[in-house]
């Protein structure tokens, strides 16, 4: 079970378009991201993090799939970055 829950999606309406783009490319939202919104500078830089890596060009975007991904049952959510984000959340909560 993760330590810190994500929010529900219906919560971050001004999150959805984001949301809806990922879940088309991934098939998923991963739960990282709703958790990460509990910090809203903290979704935005990490999106705008993660849009500069997939179109910089320099990784092919199959293999950035794989790095954003653990063996099942590391992670819930499948998402490698995932834990790292939840700590910083709950750094950021001060949990």
């Amino acid at each position: 079970m993760a330590r810190i829950q994500p929010l529900p999606q219906a919560a971050l309406p001004q999150y959805k378009p984001i949301f809806q783009l990922i879940e088309q490319n991934m098939g998923f939202v991963p739960s990282s991201l709703p958790t990460m919104a509990r910090v809203p500078v903290l979704f935005d830089t990490f999106g705008a993090f993660a849009a500069t890596v997939m179109n910089a060009g320099l990784i092919e975007p199959a293999l950035v799939q794989l790095i954003a991904r653990e063996p099942p049952g590391v992670v819930d959510s499948g998402d490698l970055i995932g834990a790292t984000w939840a700590c910083c959340v709950d750094r950021a909560l001060g949990s």
